[in-house]
């Protein structure tokens, strides 16, 4: 499940809006919806039917500049998102302050190069993980959502505490785009070390509750399962944050919609 991230492309040359619709959809499949309009007054009324999440802005068009389309949002108290402006010749520096003063973020000129590309880009990435961010009460209400169940399926000598544990994880990834996985936990464990300035006793404590928490949830009172578990235990780990994580997103991007 995607959270809806519209990106509304605001440019009269066809070929350079199939150039850039080509590169966000070979880069991002988060992009659920990528329209073009040719004009600043279309792309006004465009604007007022849905706000897009996302606007790259030709300042050259026929009509009204993108300058000029960007007063008359501000005019009409339309609060737009986060804007790339595309020139296709030079500016003067009064007209460039008053495209930042408007809320432009990045300005580049065409033919857009490899370095002006990888801005673009950067920006809507950044758009998009901006807009499935949620407050820290917020993250911690949904990842008990989904690690507080576990202990049902766990032996009475597991507390709240050590399940709280694989919650404290889950936000770390989450919110750092990592994998728990046999190559990187070493490292992530290495983190809270030196972040909490913890004795590598505690830390240890940590990782075992972790790992058995998994393994008990995952073996349950099934033989065979506990030999797959000690012939696989690295995947299984891993499957089992991986699943976790999806489901934390998930209800991220619902309630972010």
């Amino acid at each position: 499940m995607k959270k809806n991230f519209y990106i509304l492309q605001i440019e009269e040359n066809e070929e350079l809006a199939k150039q850039i619709d080509e590169m966000i959809e070979e880069k991002y499949d988060f992009v659920t919806k990528n329209k073009t309009v040719k004009s600043g007054e279309e792309a006004i009324e465009e604007i007022q039917k849905e706000m897009p999440d996302f606007i790259i802005l030709n300042q050259k068009l026929v009509g009204i500049t993108g300058l000029e389309m960007l007063r008359q949002c501000q005019e009409l108290k339309i609060k737009l998102p986060t804007i790339v402006v595309i020139i296709d010749e030079s500016i003067s520096k009064k007209v460039e302050l008053e495209l930042y003063d408007l809320g432009v973020k990045y300005i580049c000129k065409r033919p857009l190069n490899d370095i002006q590309i990888r801005y673009v880009l950067h920006y809507i990435e950044t758009n998009y993980k901006r807009s499935i961010k949620i407050e820290k009460d917020d993250m911690v209400r949904l990842t008990n959502k989904h690690t507080e169940p576990l202990l049902k399926n766990l032996s009475k000598e597991r507390t709240p505490y050590q399940v709280r544990l694989i919650g404290f994880m889950l936000i770390h990834l989450i919110e750092n785009d990592l994998e728990y996985s046999a190559e990187n936990k070493k490292e992530i464990y290495e983190f809270f070390k030196q972040k909490d300035n913890l004795e590598d006793n505690i830390i240890n404590e940590i990782k075992e509750s972790i790992e058995g928490i998994i393994e008990e949830n995952y073996v349950g009172n099934e033989p065979i399962k506990k030999l797959n578990y000690d012939i696989n235990k690295d995947d299984i780990q891993k499957e089992f944050f991986d699943k976790l994580k999806e489901n934390v997103l998930n209800d991220i991007i619902a309630e972010s919609n």
